[in-house]
């Protein structure tokens, strides 16, 4: 349930007595501030990120969600908004060692409705062998109806394993 307007329900410059359901108003929107909309989801395997091309992470498993924001059975890539406000979003992402692959630049973002993307976190050199933990974290305002998905890339010459380990998103303001 979205915040309240109060003044919707009563207007305090009429003098009158507040009527009951301004009081419930005012419980609802301390309720929905003390639990807003969020959402955090995680992949339990590895997913290849081929060799310098953006791929996009799937969530097949949920830690928590209060607002129907993700399904583990379609369009699993995505945290979609019920809730339209300012969102803070994060990430976390392991890359695997690329082997016999070359010292490999790598890119975490997030990608909104598919067609815009937002730097979340870049490291220009991981080396071959390291196994790489990257978090990301960018605000931004949404509607209801837009999705978020976590995209990787990674520059090695090789198929290197990623988990997605977690990717939630918070509700923080109209």
């Amino acid at each position: 349930m979205p915040i309240i307007d109060l003044n919707t329900v009563h207007n305090p410059t009429s003098g009158a007595v507040a009527p009951a359901s301004w009081g419930d108003a005012v419980r609802d929107n301390f309720e929905y501030l003390a639990d807003p909309p969020s959402c955090s989801v995680f992949h339990n395997t590895t997913q290849n990120a081929l060799n310098n091309t953006m791929t996009v992470l799937s969530a097949n498993s949920e830690n928590y969600d209060n607002n129907g924001m993700h399904s583990t059975v379609t369009n699993t890539s995505r945290i979609t908004i019920q809730t339209a406000g300012r969102y803070e979003l994060n990430c976390v992402v392991n890359f695997n060692g690329a082997g016999s692959g070359s010292p490999s630049a790598r890119l975490v973002e997030f990608y909104v409705n598919g067609t815009t993307s937002y730097g979340a976190g870049q490291i220009p050199d991981a080396g071959t062998a390291a196994t790489t933990q990257m978090y990301g974290s960018r605000t931004l305002t949404l509607i209801v109806g837009d999705y978020v998905e976590v995209r990787v890339r990674q520059q090695s010459g090789v198929t290197v394993a990623v988990t997605l380990n977690e990717f939630w998103a918070l509700w923080r303001t109209r």
